[in-house]
This record gives structure tokens, sequence and C-alpha cells, in this order.
């Protein structure tokens, strides 16, 4: 927000959903921060571009990198908002079945630290 950028909260999330985040909003782009592989004292950043294209050195890091190392000065502070995006996400993965052919069935799920919990809960 101090580099002027509008930033949407979409809350605790795993991978895939920053990159359905990015493409569903319509969005410049996304971050996740993650803890990741990295040591307990380090956080790491996963950067997904406007319509979740991959990105990379030659694709879009680079010019990340640019801006960051630039350090401009802008006179304009982003904006903060909170937009949940959890109800389309699980829409979108029921796009994938046909519930009613699914039988009934027991199911363990073991949703790693927490992330995806809630969309197991919303998918319940």
């Amino acid at each position: 927000m101090d580099a002027g950028v509008d930033v949407i909260d979409i809350g605790m999330i795993g991978t895939e959903k920053i990159y359905f985040a990015t493409k569903f909003l319509g969005i410049d782009g996304g971050v996740e921060v993650t803890v990741s592989y990295n040591p307990m004292d380090y956080n790491g950043m996963k950067f997904v571009p406007e319509d979740s294209k991959p990105i990379g050195g030659d694709t879009g890091l680079r010019v990340i990198q640019a801006l960051a190392e630039a350090n401009d000065v802008v006179s304009r502070r982003g904006s903060l908002t909170q937009q949940s995006t959890l109800i389309a996400y699980v829409d979108h993965l029921m796009a994938y079945i046909t519930p009613t052919n699914i039988k009934s069935i027991k199911l363990v799920v073991n949703s790693v630290n927490g992330a995806a919990g809630h969309v197991i809960d919303e998918l319940e």
C-alpha cells in the first residue's frame, strides 16, 4: 500500500486459491505470503501475474525486481479491502463433478496446516 498499490486481502489460503482468485477477480496480480520450506524465521512469496499465467525471470519476475530496487516514491497510498472468494472457489471446484453421481462415502481429510480446512468445510 505504501507503494500506491490497492490491496485485496482474501484471507488465509492455499496456493491453488491465489491462482483462482487472481483470475476470478480480474486483477493485475496476486501475492501469497507463505512459510513454504524456508527456515523458521523466513517467509516466502509466490507471485501470480494477471490471468494466473506462469511467472519467471523472463516473464515478469525481473520487472518486479527492478520496481523493488528502484524504490520510487509515490504520492498516493494504496487502499486495503477484504473480499472472500470462498464460495466462488467452491462453485468452481464443484463444476468439475456431478454431485449426484457420487455415492455416499466417508472421508478423512488432512488439511495440512489449516489453509485448506475452511475450503473442506465449505465443500462438505
